[in-house]
This record gives structure tokens, C-alpha cells and sequence, in this order.
């Protein structure tokens, strides 16, 4: 039963990030998108807060996930609807051994995010709207 009820769950999980979620032709990412054009990190953060309900602006604000200096990681299955491959969400890198660490996580750094949170989502900015 327990092995019947996992297969659904792995299949309904499956299909639900297959289909993507409309990015694209959301306001909020249509307007950072045009203060960042060439910003690729942009798409695969927003797709990832989409898949999880979550709130990009709200995640940029100080006390937020990303509010701080830490990497933002997720599960790499939520990456699956993207339509491309990931450009800057990375797999841990094992440094010793110079290769990745496969696994079922991804990250993106504070670097990358950083950008798309001051540009787009800053409090300063916010305010003035």
C-alpha cells in the first residue's frame, strides 16, 4: 500500500512539474525582465518561486530567503517545467575533487540573485511605487 501510495505521489509529482508553470506572461517578471533583459538567472528564480507558490518580492525584502548572504537552494525537480536547461542554478561543486556533486539539490548565489533582488525588488524601489 505504502509502495502504491509513493508511485502516485512520484507520478502526480511528475506531471505537475512537466506541464511548467506560465512565467512568461506574469506582470512582475515582465517588468524585472525589462530592467534586466539579459539576465538568464532571472527566468529559472522566478519559475522556482512560481512552482512554489512563493512570493519573489517577498523573498527579496530584508528577513527573507533571500534577504541575506546565503545561497537559495531547491530541489531540482522543480527546474523540470523550465523549457531549457539551468544556467545559473548549480549543483554543489566538490572542490578537492573538481567535479560536481550530483544530487538532488540545486543552488543559485547571492551573487546571481543578488542582482535581480536589487534591481527589481529592492524596499528602496518598492517604496517609491
Amino acid at each position: 500500500m505504502k509502495l502504491l501510495l509513493m508511485q502516485t505521489f512520484l507520478l502526480l509529482l511528475l506531471l505537475q512539474s512537466s506541464t511548467g508553470v506560465a512565467y512568461k506572461t506574469d506582470d512582475e517578471y515582465i517588468r524585472c525582465r525589462e530592467l534586466l533583459p539579459r539576465n538568464s538567472c532571472l527566468a529559472e528564480l522566478y519559475y522556482v518561486f512560481k512552482t512554489q507558490g512563493r512570493s519573489l518580492r517577498r523573498a527579496c525584502q530584508p528577513g527573507g530567503i533571500l534577504g541575506s548572504n546565503e545561497p537559495f537552494v531547491f530541489s531540482r525537480i522543480e527546474m523540470r517545467g523550465l523549457g531549457r536547461h539551468p544556467v545559473c542554478a548549480h549543483f554543489t561543486w566538490e572542490f578537492g575533487r573538481s567535479r560536481p556533486i550530483v544530487g538532488n539539490d540545486y543552488f543559485i548565489r547571492p551573487e546571481e540573485y543578488g542582482v535581480i533582488c536589487d534591481k527589481c525588488y529592492s524596499w528602496r524601489r518598492i517604496a517609491r511605487q
